[in-house]
């Protein structure tokens, strides 16, 4: 208890100092106005600490300023001076009691804040205005009482979930329900995915036989112009070899010269028709592949539907039917456009509304 005294009034202290220091306001090029307490400055940026709200907790950040992008700078009186005047100043309204807690609730002065949203409640106590400022405080209404959220949820043992307050039962109860919810949409989506994969299959499958069979008809024809350069190619050759070994006169000289330059462009069109043999053999493997994929594909989804679908309904509560229910459904064609999901796939009959 000794070394916590001096730790809260060293707390304070230092609360105290940030409210009495003289502050500077400065407004950025973005049109924000920022205030604070210079705490270090160079040619180029400037340090200014400043209270902020960390859940509804005054807690102090530094934040780094450049100065190019500053257009006016001018020292302002400190934020307890500000206050006071304000204070001072008020006509006792509820209005203006809310208006000052709102002051004070935007520069972090929760105590302040707290001090005139309980006067502005005196005087209106049903006004949305005193709730609001009550709830931007962190408190909470319990039985027609403002209470602090924190010391509340921590003395009766409760705690929050989005915009509910729960017992830690009802709290792990609402946790299991939305993990179940979100398996149930898992298993939805995973029903729609193979049922589209097995509607859309009949297409795919169709598109990548057509694209096989053309490869199959172009490695043919690559086959055949491959035989053929080379059947004409090695003819010449032999008819070249044939008649070296002969006298040669003008007309031998003459066909002996037409063969070379036959020979020459049959040596080509052979290379040719290995180069596009070669990238028809690639093409057809591709093709074979693809299609391969698509089957696969079509036959995995057919597979795991009806596993799907009991997982489905028997975490939904909902009366098993067809076991090949999923695969019927997913082969007749959706002719209506409510019938279909994003990007045209077709909701499962399962969908969770």
């Amino acid at each position: 208890m000794r070394l916590l005294i001096p730790s809260i009034a060293l707390l304070l202290g230092s609360f105290n100092h940030h409210l009495n220091a003289a502050d500077v306001e400065v407004r950025m090029a973005s049109g924000d106005l920022i205030t604070g307490e210079v705490v270090s400055e160079t040619s180029t940026t400037i340090e200014l600490k400043r209270l902020v709200l960390v859940r509804h907790k005054p807690v102090e950040a530094i934040v780094k300023l450049q100065k190019s992008n500053i257009t006016l700078r001018k020292e302002i009186p400190s934020l307890i001076s500000q206050y006071q005047t304000r204070r001072d100043s008020t006509d006792g309204s509820m209005l203006a009691e809310c208006s000052v807690a709102r002051w004070c609730l935007d520069r972090a002065m929760t105590e302040q804040a707290l001090v005139h949203t309980r006067r502005a409640e005196e005087i209106d106590s049903s006004s949305p205005i005193v709730a609001k400022l009550y709830r931007d405080l962190g408190f909470i209404q319990v039985e027609e009482k403002w209470v602090a959220e924190d010391e509340h949820l921590a003395s009766t043992g409760k705690v929050r979930i989005g915009d509910r307050i729960l017992t830690k039962e009802e709290a792990a109860a609402a946790k299991e329900q939305q993990m179940k919810a979100m398996a149930n949409a898992g298993l939805e989506q995973e029903i729609r995915d193979a049922e589209w994969v097995i509607k859309s299959g009949e297409k795919k499958l169709a598109e990548a036989t057509e694209r096989r069979d053309k490869a199959k008809q172009e490695m043919g024809k690559a086959d055949a112009d491959n035989k053929g350069a080379t059947n004409r190619k090695e003819q010449l050759q032999k008819r070249l070899q044939a008649s070296a070994g002969h006298p040669q006169n003008d007309r031998t000289q003459k066909q002996n010269r037409e063969d070379q330059a036959a020979l020459q462009e049959a040596i080509s069109e052979a290379a040719r028709s290995v180069s596009a043999q070669k990238k028809c053999q690639k093409e057809l493997e591709n093709a074979e592949e693809a299609l391969a994929k698509v089957k696969g594909s079509i036959a995995k989804a057919k597979a795991i539907l009806p596993e799907l679908i009991k997982q489905l309904e028997a975490a939904s509560g909902k009366p098993a039917g067809d076991k090949n229910a999923g695969e019927k459904t997913s082969e007749k064609p959706v002719d209506k456009a409510s019938d279909q999901g994003a990007e045209g796939k077709p909701k499962s009959r399962f969908a969770v509304e």
